[in-house]
């Protein structure tokens, strides 16, 4: 069959073959498809995963997704939702139990004062009687010592024996202890303990004495009636 003329030669435009084929596309445009093919390939999983991180964890059973996790945080760390921070109270500490102040004892409640027997003066008395009486003797004044003694000791004791005599030797009386022990002034009787230590110039010295004497009252004042030595 005889082909038809090239429209060429008669001065039109070419018109396109039919059986034309496709031309194939250069390297360049290879690679640039297979580069995205590339990135979709990557980026698929990464959506993915982004997606499920998104969507709160998985409360089916299945794998781990640790590594993807990390691998997540790493490329994308917004994804990642903050750790929840478990605030925990602390215990406070026991507070020191105040000592309460010890109690004050109670005042202790004083019985009501009871008449007690009035003591004799101390210039008047009984015990400044036997004092007296020392101080005469320790003086040598014999007559005021003989005038501190009972008319009734005075008989039962002759005073220039049982007194001058006895105490002439003598040069000091220290009196020790003197002390009231009984006192009756109705019955005008009284009772003086004494303690002293005698010096003299003969004989040992010094002796010492402790015994009591009897007083009763005469004209108004106390006067020694019977020694106890």
């Amino acid at each position: 069959m005889p082909r038809a003329p090239s429209s060429t030669k008669l001065g039109g435009r070419p018109q396109p073959r039919s059986d034309a084929t496709i031309p194939e596309p250069s390297r360049e445009g290879a690679r640039r498809f297979d580069i995205v093919l590339l990135a979709l390939a990557l980026l698929l999983p990464l959506a993915v995963v982004a997606a499920m991180l998104s969507n709160g964890p998985s409360t089916g059973s299945g794998p781990a997704a640790g590594p993807i996790a990390v691998a997540t945080t790493m490329t994308s760390p917004s994804i990642v939702p903050a750790p929840t921070m478990i605030e925990v109270s602390a215990t406070p500490e026991p507070s020191a139990v105040p000592t309460p102040p010890p109690s004050e004892p109670p005042t202790p409640v004083r019985p009501p004062p009871t008449s007690a027997p009035v003591a004799p003066s101390a210039a008047t008395g009984p015990a400044h009687a036997v004092r007296d009486f020392y101080d005469r003797v320790e003086a040598h004044d014999w007559d005021a010592a003989i005038a501190r003694w009972s008319p009734s000791m005075q008989n039962r004791y002759p005073p220039d024996e049982w007194l001058v005599d006895r105490f002439r030797p003598t040069t000091r009386i220290d009196i020790t202890s003197l002390r009231t022990l009984s006192i009756d002034r109705d019955a005008g009787r009284a009772r003086v303990s004494v303690a002293l230590v005698e010096y003299r110039r003969v004989g040992p010295s010094p002796r010492s004495f402790v015994g009591s004497w009897d007083l009763v009252r005469f004209d108004g004042r106390w006067v020694l009636d019977q020694p106890h030595f």
